[in-house]
Protein backbone atom coordinates (compact mmCIF):
# COMPACT_ATOMS: atom_id res chain seq x y z
CA UNK A 1 0.00 0.00 0.00
CA UNK A 2 1.23 3.08 -0.74
CA UNK A 3 0.60 6.50 0.96
CA UNK A 4 1.07 10.08 -0.16
CA UNK A 5 2.38 12.95 1.37
CA UNK A 6 3.53 16.29 -0.03
CA UNK A 7 5.27 19.33 1.65
CA UNK A 8 6.04 22.18 -0.25
CA UNK A 9 8.94 24.45 1.13
CA UNK A 10 9.22 28.02 1.14
CA UNK A 11 12.49 29.41 2.16
CA UNK A 12 13.55 33.24 2.82
CA UNK A 13 16.58 34.74 4.35
CA UNK A 14 15.70 34.48 8.05
CA UNK A 15 12.43 32.06 8.19
CA UNK A 16 11.81 28.24 6.68
CA UNK A 17 8.28 28.57 6.03
CA UNK A 18 6.49 25.15 5.90
CA UNK A 19 2.99 24.47 4.26
CA UNK A 20 1.76 20.91 4.23
CA UNK A 21 -1.43 20.02 1.64
CA UNK A 22 -2.28 16.16 2.31
CA UNK A 23 -2.97 14.11 -0.34
CA UNK A 24 -4.29 11.24 1.39
CA UNK A 25 -5.51 8.07 -0.27
CA UNK A 26 -7.99 6.57 2.10
CA UNK A 27 -9.08 3.90 0.18
CA UNK A 28 -5.63 2.47 -0.62
CA UNK A 29 -5.64 3.04 -4.30
CA UNK A 30 -2.41 2.21 -6.19
CA UNK A 31 -2.24 5.88 -6.92
CA UNK A 32 1.23 7.56 -5.38
CA UNK A 33 2.76 10.80 -5.67
CA UNK A 34 6.30 11.60 -4.59
CA UNK A 35 6.74 14.22 -2.01
CA UNK A 36 7.85 17.07 -3.70
CA UNK A 37 10.64 17.71 -1.58
CA UNK A 38 13.68 15.95 0.38
CA UNK A 39 13.23 17.47 3.55
CA UNK A 40 11.00 14.85 5.66
CA UNK A 41 9.58 15.72 9.19
CA UNK A 42 10.72 14.01 12.41
CA UNK A 43 7.99 12.13 14.42
CA UNK A 44 7.85 11.97 18.25
CA UNK A 45 5.22 9.72 19.72
CA UNK A 46 5.01 9.35 23.67
CA UNK A 47 3.16 7.35 25.06
CA UNK A 48 1.77 6.94 28.44
CA UNK A 49 0.98 3.67 30.38
CA UNK A 50 -2.90 3.37 31.35
CA UNK A 51 -4.06 7.00 31.30
CA UNK A 52 -7.07 8.34 31.61
CA UNK A 53 -8.56 10.71 29.22
CA UNK A 54 -9.45 13.10 31.96
CA UNK A 55 -6.05 13.06 33.46
CA UNK A 56 -5.24 14.85 30.64
CA UNK A 57 -6.35 17.87 32.06
CA UNK A 58 -3.96 17.94 34.98
CA UNK A 59 -0.97 17.98 32.58
CA UNK A 60 -0.11 21.65 32.35
CA UNK A 61 2.59 21.44 29.81
CA UNK A 62 0.93 18.96 27.37
CA UNK A 63 -2.13 21.82 27.42
CA UNK A 64 1.01 24.79 26.77
CA UNK A 65 2.92 23.08 24.40
CA UNK A 66 0.44 19.97 22.61
CA UNK A 67 -3.53 20.82 23.09
CA UNK A 68 -2.82 24.86 22.45
CA UNK A 69 -0.79 24.12 19.45
CA UNK A 70 -2.20 21.24 17.82
CA UNK A 71 -5.04 19.42 16.88
CA UNK A 72 -7.00 17.35 19.76
CA UNK A 73 -9.12 14.62 18.76
CA UNK A 74 -12.01 14.04 20.93
CA UNK A 75 -12.87 10.29 19.55
CA UNK A 76 -9.86 8.33 19.49
CA UNK A 77 -10.33 5.03 20.45
CA UNK A 78 -8.41 1.46 21.76
CA UNK A 79 -9.11 -1.35 19.76
CA UNK A 80 -8.73 -4.05 22.55
CA UNK A 81 -8.44 -1.95 26.28
CA UNK A 82 -4.90 -4.18 27.50
CA UNK A 83 -1.20 -2.46 27.25
CA UNK A 84 0.91 -5.48 25.07
CA UNK A 85 -2.54 -6.08 22.81
CA UNK A 86 -2.30 -2.11 22.18
CA UNK A 87 1.18 -1.61 21.53
CA UNK A 88 1.04 -4.35 19.38
CA UNK A 89 -1.71 -3.00 16.76
CA UNK A 90 0.31 0.82 16.70
CA UNK A 91 3.66 -1.00 15.94
CA UNK A 92 1.37 -2.80 12.90
CA UNK A 93 -1.72 -0.53 12.43
CA UNK A 94 -3.85 -4.41 12.94
CA UNK A 95 -6.74 -5.25 15.20
CA UNK A 96 -5.82 -7.78 17.73
CA UNK A 97 -7.87 -10.42 15.99
CA UNK A 98 -4.96 -9.72 12.83
CA UNK A 99 -1.52 -9.18 14.90
CA UNK A 100 -3.04 -12.13 16.93
CA UNK A 101 -1.86 -10.78 20.03
CA UNK A 102 -4.91 -11.01 22.82
CA UNK A 103 -3.07 -10.53 26.10
CA UNK A 104 0.02 -9.69 27.96
CA UNK A 105 1.48 -13.63 28.40
CA UNK A 106 1.63 -16.71 26.31
CA UNK A 107 -0.69 -18.09 24.73
CA UNK A 108 -2.98 -15.44 24.32
CA UNK A 109 -0.16 -12.47 23.69
CA UNK A 110 3.18 -11.02 25.43
CA UNK A 111 6.68 -10.27 23.49
CA UNK A 112 7.47 -13.76 22.95
CA UNK A 113 4.15 -14.60 20.77
CA UNK A 114 4.73 -11.41 18.97
CA UNK A 115 8.21 -11.95 18.45
CA UNK A 116 7.94 -15.41 17.33
CA UNK A 117 5.58 -14.40 13.95
CA UNK A 118 8.59 -12.76 12.29
CA UNK A 119 6.91 -10.95 9.19
CA UNK A 120 3.48 -10.90 10.58
CA UNK A 121 4.78 -9.74 14.06
CA UNK A 122 8.01 -7.91 15.21
CA UNK A 123 9.96 -8.21 11.68
CA UNK A 124 7.60 -5.90 9.86
CA UNK A 125 6.34 -2.96 12.46
CA UNK A 126 6.43 0.92 11.94
CA UNK A 127 9.99 0.84 12.96
CA UNK A 128 11.11 -1.52 10.35
CA UNK A 129 9.24 0.81 7.44
CA UNK A 130 10.65 3.94 8.56
CA UNK A 131 14.39 2.69 8.65
CA UNK A 132 13.95 1.21 6.00
CA UNK A 133 13.08 4.44 4.42
CA UNK A 134 15.87 6.03 5.75
CA UNK A 135 14.83 7.10 9.26
CA UNK A 136 16.84 7.33 12.27
CA UNK A 137 14.77 5.40 14.60
CA UNK A 138 14.76 5.40 18.61
CA UNK A 139 12.73 3.02 20.98
CA UNK A 140 12.99 4.46 24.85
CA UNK A 141 11.00 3.05 27.18
CA UNK A 142 8.59 0.19 27.58
CA UNK A 143 8.50 -2.51 24.91
CA UNK A 144 5.86 -5.08 24.83
CA UNK A 145 4.57 -7.14 27.85
CA UNK A 146 7.42 -9.88 28.46
CA UNK A 147 10.52 -8.10 26.85
CA UNK A 148 13.47 -9.32 28.33
CA UNK A 149 12.46 -12.24 30.46
CA UNK A 150 14.55 -14.95 27.88
CA UNK A 151 16.74 -12.45 26.05
CA UNK A 152 17.51 -9.42 27.89
CA UNK A 153 20.01 -7.84 25.46
CA UNK A 154 18.20 -8.70 22.38
CA UNK A 155 17.13 -5.14 20.31
CA UNK A 156 14.10 -5.59 18.11
CA UNK A 157 14.32 -4.99 14.35
CA UNK A 158 13.96 -1.79 12.84
CA UNK A 159 15.57 0.38 15.68
CA UNK A 160 18.71 2.44 15.63
CA UNK A 161 18.43 3.83 19.05
CA UNK A 162 17.28 1.53 21.96
CA UNK A 163 16.97 1.98 25.35
CA UNK A 164 14.31 -0.21 26.30
CA UNK A 165 13.41 -1.60 29.91
CA UNK A 166 14.36 -4.96 30.50
CA UNK A 167 11.92 -7.79 32.22
CA UNK A 168 9.18 -5.09 31.18
CA UNK A 169 9.38 -4.30 35.01
CA UNK A 170 6.90 -1.35 36.21
CA UNK A 171 9.24 -0.47 38.93
CA UNK A 172 10.28 3.32 38.85
CA UNK A 173 13.39 2.70 40.51
CA UNK A 174 15.56 -0.27 41.08
CA UNK A 175 15.34 -1.32 37.51
CA UNK A 176 16.89 -2.74 34.29
CA UNK A 177 17.78 -1.25 30.80
CA UNK A 178 18.88 -2.55 27.34
CA UNK A 179 20.59 0.06 25.68
CA UNK A 180 21.53 -0.83 22.87
CA UNK A 181 22.31 -4.16 24.03
CA UNK A 182 24.10 -3.68 27.28
CA UNK A 183 22.73 -3.75 30.35
CA UNK A 184 22.63 -0.71 32.31
CA UNK A 185 21.25 -0.66 36.00
CA UNK A 186 19.72 1.89 38.08
CA UNK A 187 18.95 2.08 41.70
CA UNK A 188 16.95 3.49 44.01
CA UNK A 189 18.33 7.53 44.23
CA UNK A 190 16.72 10.45 42.78
CA UNK A 191 18.89 10.84 39.92
CA UNK A 192 17.46 7.06 39.43
CA UNK A 193 14.06 7.91 38.84
CA UNK A 194 12.95 6.00 35.73
CA UNK A 195 10.80 8.89 34.15
CA UNK A 196 13.87 11.43 34.48
CA UNK A 197 16.22 8.96 33.23
CA UNK A 198 14.23 8.85 30.07
CA UNK A 199 13.92 12.15 29.87
CA UNK A 200 17.26 13.18 29.54
CA UNK A 201 18.04 10.05 27.16
CA UNK A 202 15.72 11.78 24.95
CA UNK A 203 16.91 14.94 25.19
CA UNK A 204 19.96 13.75 24.13
CA UNK A 205 19.13 11.40 21.49
CA UNK A 206 17.27 14.89 19.80
CA UNK A 207 20.63 16.95 20.69
CA UNK A 208 22.61 14.62 18.63
CA UNK A 209 19.72 14.66 15.51
CA UNK A 210 20.28 18.29 15.18
CA UNK A 211 22.86 17.99 12.67
CA UNK A 212 21.84 15.43 11.12
CA UNK A 213 20.38 15.03 7.51
CA UNK A 214 18.22 12.02 8.01
CA UNK A 215 14.76 12.80 9.97
CA UNK A 216 14.00 10.77 12.65
CA UNK A 217 11.47 8.82 14.55
CA UNK A 218 11.10 8.24 18.14
CA UNK A 219 9.01 6.45 20.17
CA UNK A 220 8.94 7.39 23.92
CA UNK A 221 7.07 5.26 26.48
CA UNK A 222 6.90 6.21 29.88
CA UNK A 223 5.73 3.93 32.20
CA UNK A 224 3.89 6.08 34.61
CA UNK A 225 0.75 6.17 35.40
CA UNK A 226 0.76 2.66 35.52
CA UNK A 227 0.58 1.25 38.70
CA UNK A 228 2.83 1.50 41.13
CA UNK A 229 3.08 4.88 40.03
CA UNK A 230 5.35 6.20 42.22
CA UNK A 231 5.68 9.78 41.64
CA UNK A 232 9.03 11.81 42.09
CA UNK A 233 9.49 12.93 45.06
CA UNK A 234 9.39 16.60 44.08
CA UNK A 235 5.81 16.35 43.09
CA UNK A 236 4.39 13.50 46.39
CA UNK A 237 2.70 16.91 47.78
CA UNK A 238 0.56 17.61 45.04
CA UNK A 239 -3.04 16.82 44.59
CA UNK A 240 -3.52 15.90 48.03
CA UNK A 241 -7.33 16.86 48.06
CA UNK A 242 -7.88 15.12 44.97
CA UNK A 243 -11.00 12.50 44.27
CA UNK A 244 -12.08 10.45 42.14
CA UNK A 245 -14.42 12.34 40.20
CA UNK A 246 -17.96 11.39 41.79
CA UNK A 247 -19.66 10.97 38.39
CA UNK A 248 -23.01 9.43 37.58
CA UNK A 249 -20.85 5.91 36.75
CA UNK A 250 -19.37 6.42 39.81
CA UNK A 251 -20.04 3.40 41.87
CA UNK A 252 -23.17 3.50 40.15
CA UNK A 253 -26.81 2.42 42.04
CA UNK A 254 -28.41 0.80 40.12
CA UNK A 255 -26.35 -2.01 37.70
CA UNK A 256 -29.57 -4.32 37.06
CA UNK A 257 -29.10 -3.90 33.77
CA UNK A 258 -25.49 -4.22 33.27
CA UNK A 259 -23.28 -7.76 32.03
CA UNK A 260 -23.51 -10.46 34.37
CA UNK A 261 -19.69 -9.96 35.80
CA UNK A 262 -21.12 -5.81 36.75
CA UNK A 263 -24.24 -7.24 38.13
CA UNK A 264 -22.33 -9.60 40.41
CA UNK A 265 -20.19 -6.64 42.04
CA UNK A 266 -21.82 -4.79 45.27
CA UNK A 267 -21.23 -1.41 45.87
CA UNK A 268 -17.73 -0.19 46.79
CA UNK A 269 -17.16 0.60 50.66
CA UNK A 270 -15.93 4.01 51.86
CA UNK A 271 -12.24 2.18 52.26
CA UNK A 272 -12.84 0.81 48.91
CA UNK A 273 -12.82 4.22 47.72
CA UNK A 274 -11.07 5.97 49.99
CA UNK A 275 -8.19 3.66 48.05
CA UNK A 276 -9.34 4.82 45.06
CA UNK A 277 -8.64 7.71 45.60
CA UNK A 278 -5.50 7.50 46.82
CA UNK A 279 -4.47 5.06 43.95
CA UNK A 280 -6.02 8.64 42.13
CA UNK A 281 -3.93 10.88 43.46
CA UNK A 282 -0.25 8.43 43.01
CA UNK A 283 -2.09 8.85 39.19
CA UNK A 284 -1.65 12.10 38.79
CA UNK A 285 1.12 12.98 40.75
CA UNK A 286 3.02 10.19 39.18
CA UNK A 287 2.28 11.87 35.49
CA UNK A 288 3.68 15.07 36.32
CA UNK A 289 7.32 13.97 35.59
CA UNK A 290 5.89 13.04 32.02
CA UNK A 291 4.23 16.50 31.51
CA UNK A 292 7.55 17.78 32.23
CA UNK A 293 9.27 15.27 29.78
CA UNK A 294 7.16 16.88 27.29
CA UNK A 295 8.40 20.41 28.26
CA UNK A 296 11.74 19.25 27.59
CA UNK A 297 11.28 17.46 24.34
CA UNK A 298 9.53 20.77 22.94
CA UNK A 299 12.16 22.73 24.53
CA UNK A 300 15.02 20.72 23.00
CA UNK A 301 13.55 20.51 19.58
CA UNK A 302 13.05 24.09 20.20
CA UNK A 303 16.85 25.11 20.97
CA UNK A 304 18.13 22.79 18.17
CA UNK A 305 16.19 24.58 15.09
CA UNK A 306 13.90 21.29 14.64
CA UNK A 307 10.68 21.80 15.89
CA UNK A 308 9.56 23.71 12.95
CA UNK A 309 10.02 20.09 11.06
CA UNK A 310 8.56 17.76 13.89
CA UNK A 311 5.39 15.88 14.56
CA UNK A 312 4.86 15.03 18.04
CA UNK A 313 1.30 12.47 19.45
CA UNK A 314 0.84 12.40 22.67
CA UNK A 315 -1.26 9.44 23.95
CA UNK A 316 -1.84 6.37 26.23
CA UNK A 317 -2.12 2.59 25.24
CA UNK A 318 -5.27 2.55 26.98
CA UNK A 319 -7.61 3.28 29.19
CA UNK A 320 -8.38 2.87 33.25
CA UNK A 321 -11.23 3.09 35.21
CA UNK A 322 -11.79 3.85 38.58
CA UNK A 323 -14.68 2.94 40.91
CA UNK A 324 -17.14 3.44 37.89
CA UNK A 325 -19.84 0.85 37.71
CA UNK A 326 -19.06 -0.45 40.46
CA UNK A 327 -15.95 -1.54 39.38
CA UNK A 328 -12.76 -0.72 41.45
CA UNK A 329 -9.39 -0.37 39.06
CA UNK A 330 -8.47 -1.48 36.18
CA UNK A 331 -9.24 -1.64 32.05
CA UNK A 332 -10.24 -4.65 29.89
CA UNK A 333 -13.89 -3.29 29.26
CA UNK A 334 -15.84 -1.79 26.51
CA UNK A 335 -16.80 1.18 29.23
CA UNK A 336 -15.44 4.81 27.72
CA UNK A 337 -13.08 4.57 30.82
CA UNK A 338 -11.07 2.44 29.34
CA UNK A 339 -11.49 2.61 25.52
CA UNK A 340 -11.62 6.26 25.46
CA UNK A 341 -8.32 7.75 25.20
CA UNK A 342 -6.38 11.09 24.91
CA UNK A 343 -4.67 12.09 21.62
CA UNK A 344 -2.79 15.28 20.35
CA UNK A 345 -1.23 16.02 17.63
CA UNK A 346 1.38 19.12 16.87
CA UNK A 347 3.19 19.76 13.61
CA UNK A 348 3.93 21.79 11.03
CA UNK A 349 1.69 24.24 10.16
CA UNK A 350 -1.28 21.95 12.27
CA UNK A 351 -4.00 24.69 13.23
CA UNK A 352 -4.85 24.14 16.57
CA UNK A 353 -8.82 22.63 17.48
CA UNK A 354 -10.64 19.64 17.35
CA UNK A 355 -11.58 16.53 15.33
CA UNK A 356 -14.88 14.63 16.33
CA UNK A 357 -14.10 11.82 13.76
CA UNK A 358 -13.44 8.41 15.00
CA UNK A 359 -9.84 7.45 14.71
CA UNK A 360 -7.98 4.62 16.53
CA UNK A 361 -4.59 2.70 17.80
CA UNK A 362 -4.93 1.11 14.43
CA UNK A 363 -4.67 4.35 12.49
CA UNK A 364 -1.15 5.33 13.80
CA UNK A 365 1.36 3.41 11.89
CA UNK A 366 -0.52 4.16 8.40
CA UNK A 367 -0.43 8.13 10.02
CA UNK A 368 3.12 8.09 10.63
CA UNK A 369 3.68 6.39 6.96
CA UNK A 370 1.79 8.75 5.48
CA UNK A 371 3.68 11.91 7.02
CA UNK A 372 6.88 10.59 6.25
CA UNK A 373 6.21 10.75 2.70
CA UNK A 374 4.40 7.58 1.35
CA UNK A 375 6.33 4.51 2.34
CA UNK A 376 5.67 1.23 1.17
CA UNK A 377 3.81 -0.72 3.52
CA UNK A 378 3.93 -4.86 2.51
CA UNK A 379 0.80 -5.83 3.46
CA UNK A 380 -2.90 -3.69 3.67
CA UNK A 381 -3.20 -2.56 7.38
CA UNK A 382 -6.55 -2.42 9.22
CA UNK A 383 -5.96 0.72 9.98
CA UNK A 384 -5.83 4.25 8.01
CA UNK A 385 -4.19 7.36 7.78
CA UNK A 386 -5.82 10.26 9.55
CA UNK A 387 -2.73 12.43 8.45
CA UNK A 388 -5.27 14.85 6.21
CA UNK A 389 -6.80 15.80 9.46
CA UNK A 390 -4.07 17.84 10.71
CA UNK A 391 -3.98 19.93 7.61
CA UNK A 392 -6.56 23.16 7.82
CA UNK A 393 -7.12 22.33 4.13
CA UNK A 394 -8.51 19.26 4.53
CA UNK A 395 -12.36 18.26 4.97
CA UNK A 396 -13.88 14.99 5.98
CA UNK A 397 -13.73 12.77 3.25
CA UNK A 398 -17.61 11.84 2.82
CA UNK A 399 -16.86 8.09 3.82
CA UNK A 400 -14.60 8.16 6.68
CA UNK A 401 -15.33 5.78 9.54
CA UNK A 402 -18.91 4.85 10.93
CA UNK A 403 -17.63 2.14 13.66
CA UNK A 404 -14.77 1.05 15.39
CA UNK A 405 -14.12 -2.84 16.26
CA UNK A 406 -13.57 -2.74 20.26
CA UNK A 407 -13.00 -6.60 21.70
CA UNK A 408 -11.49 -8.32 24.97
CA UNK A 409 -12.20 -11.86 23.15
CA UNK A 410 -10.50 -15.33 24.82
CA UNK A 411 -13.08 -17.92 23.56
CA UNK A 412 -10.34 -19.67 22.36
CA UNK A 413 -7.84 -19.83 25.03
CA UNK A 414 -10.60 -20.78 27.77
CA UNK A 415 -8.46 -24.08 28.24
CA UNK A 416 -5.01 -22.77 28.37
CA UNK A 417 -2.87 -21.47 30.63
CA UNK A 418 -1.84 -17.77 30.28
CA UNK A 419 -5.22 -15.71 30.57
CA UNK A 420 -4.97 -12.63 32.54
CA UNK A 421 -7.97 -11.62 34.68
CA UNK A 422 -9.15 -8.48 35.21
CA UNK A 423 -8.55 -7.66 39.16
CA UNK A 424 -11.65 -6.42 40.09
CA UNK A 425 -13.16 -9.92 38.56
CA UNK A 426 -13.71 -11.48 42.01
CA UNK A 427 -14.51 -14.92 43.50
CA UNK A 428 -18.12 -15.84 42.95
CA UNK A 429 -18.83 -15.68 46.86
CA UNK A 430 -19.88 -12.14 46.61
CA UNK A 431 -18.05 -11.26 49.21
CA UNK A 432 -16.51 -8.00 49.84
CA UNK A 433 -13.51 -9.74 51.27
CA UNK A 434 -12.81 -12.22 48.34
CA UNK A 435 -9.49 -12.89 46.42
CA UNK A 436 -9.51 -12.03 42.63
CA UNK A 437 -9.62 -14.71 40.85
CA UNK A 438 -6.18 -16.43 40.15
CA UNK A 439 -5.14 -17.26 36.75
CA UNK A 440 -5.17 -21.28 37.64
CA UNK A 441 -8.65 -20.63 38.86
CA UNK A 442 -9.86 -19.72 35.61
CA UNK A 443 -13.11 -21.58 33.93
CA UNK A 444 -14.60 -21.55 30.51
CA UNK A 445 -17.99 -19.66 32.27
CA UNK A 446 -15.95 -16.88 33.75
CA UNK A 447 -14.37 -15.92 30.54
CA UNK A 448 -17.88 -15.91 28.66
CA UNK A 449 -18.97 -13.39 31.58
CA UNK A 450 -15.78 -10.92 30.75
CA UNK A 451 -14.95 -11.56 27.42
CA UNK A 452 -16.94 -8.94 24.68
CA UNK A 453 -16.99 -7.51 21.20
CA UNK A 454 -18.42 -4.83 20.28
CA UNK A 455 -18.33 -1.85 17.99
CA UNK A 456 -18.18 2.27 18.70
CA UNK A 457 -19.50 4.86 16.43
CA UNK A 458 -19.98 8.21 16.73
CA UNK A 459 -22.93 8.36 18.80
CA UNK A 460 -23.57 4.91 20.59
CA UNK A 461 -21.67 1.59 21.64
CA UNK A 462 -22.92 -1.62 20.96
CA UNK A 463 -21.51 -4.94 22.88
CA UNK A 464 -21.80 -8.79 22.65
CA UNK A 465 -20.87 -10.72 25.87
CA UNK A 466 -19.64 -14.64 25.04
CA UNK A 467 -22.30 -15.80 28.05
CA UNK A 468 -25.19 -14.00 25.98
CA UNK A 469 -25.52 -10.46 27.43
CA UNK A 470 -25.73 -7.59 25.05
CA UNK A 471 -25.47 -3.45 26.19
CA UNK A 472 -26.19 -1.05 23.95
CA UNK A 473 -26.19 2.64 24.79
CA UNK A 474 -27.07 6.59 23.43
CA UNK A 475 -24.00 8.47 24.19
CA UNK A 476 -25.75 11.76 23.80
CA UNK A 477 -28.16 10.84 25.72
CA UNK A 478 -26.72 9.16 28.46
CA UNK A 479 -22.96 9.90 28.60
CA UNK A 480 -21.96 7.76 31.69
CA UNK A 481 -23.54 4.72 30.16
CA UNK A 482 -26.42 4.01 33.07
CA UNK A 483 -28.98 3.24 30.79
CA UNK A 484 -28.57 -0.30 28.75
CA UNK A 485 -30.97 -0.16 25.79
CA UNK A 486 -30.10 -2.91 24.25
CA UNK A 487 -33.69 -4.57 24.79
CA UNK A 488 -35.37 -1.35 24.45
CA UNK A 489 -34.01 0.65 21.38
CA UNK A 490 -35.54 0.87 17.63
CA UNK A 491 -34.39 -2.77 16.19
CA UNK A 492 -33.03 -0.75 12.94
CA UNK A 493 -30.23 0.78 14.56
CA UNK A 494 -29.20 -2.21 16.95
CA UNK A 495 -29.32 -3.85 13.56
CA UNK A 496 -26.68 -1.87 12.27
CA UNK A 497 -24.75 -1.72 14.62
CA UNK A 498 -24.74 -5.90 14.77
CA UNK A 499 -24.06 -5.82 11.55
CA UNK A 500 -20.68 -3.34 11.64
CA UNK A 501 -19.39 -5.45 14.13
CA UNK A 502 -20.24 -8.94 12.42
CA UNK A 503 -18.02 -7.58 9.86
CA UNK A 504 -15.45 -5.93 11.62
CA UNK A 505 -14.96 -9.05 13.80
CA UNK A 506 -13.41 -11.17 10.62
CA UNK A 507 -12.19 -8.43 8.81
CA UNK A 508 -8.50 -7.17 7.60
CA UNK A 509 -7.30 -4.45 5.65
CA UNK A 510 -9.67 -3.05 2.74
CA UNK A 511 -12.46 -5.15 4.32
CA UNK A 512 -12.39 -3.17 7.70
CA UNK A 513 -12.93 0.07 6.22
CA UNK A 514 -15.81 -1.39 3.87
CA UNK A 515 -17.36 -2.62 7.40
CA UNK A 516 -16.72 0.94 9.08
CA UNK A 517 -18.34 2.61 6.67
CA UNK A 518 -21.24 0.74 6.91
CA UNK A 519 -24.47 3.08 7.31
CA UNK A 520 -26.11 3.49 10.80
CA UNK A 521 -29.94 4.63 10.09
CA UNK A 522 -30.55 8.26 12.16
Amino acid sequence: MKKTFALLFVVTVATVAVIVVFKTDYFHTSEHREPVSNITPNIVFIMTDDQALSDLEYMPNVQKYLVQEGKTFSNYFDNYAVCCVARASILRGQNANNTGIKGNSAPAGGYNVFHEKGVDGEQETIAVWLQNEGYTTAYMGKYLNGYGNDDPLFVPPGWDEWFGFSNNTQALFDYEVNHNGVTKKFADTEKDFKTDVLSSEVVSFIQDQENSMKPFFIQLTPTSPHDPATPAARHEDLFKEAQVKRTPAFNEADVSDKPLFVRELPSLTENEIDQLDRRYKKRLQSLQAVDEMVKAVVTTLTETNQLDNTYIFFTSDNGYHLGQHRMEAGKRTAYEEDIHLPLVVRGPQITPGIVDDIVGNIDLAPTFGEIAGGIEIPYEPDGRSFAGFLSSQFTTPTQWRNGYLIGFELDDLIANNGIEVPRWLEKDTGKKDAVPKDEAELVGEDILKIGFAGVRTGEHVYVEYGNGDTEFYDLRADPYQLQNISKTAPQELIGAHQAILEALRTCSGKTCIAAEQMSIPE
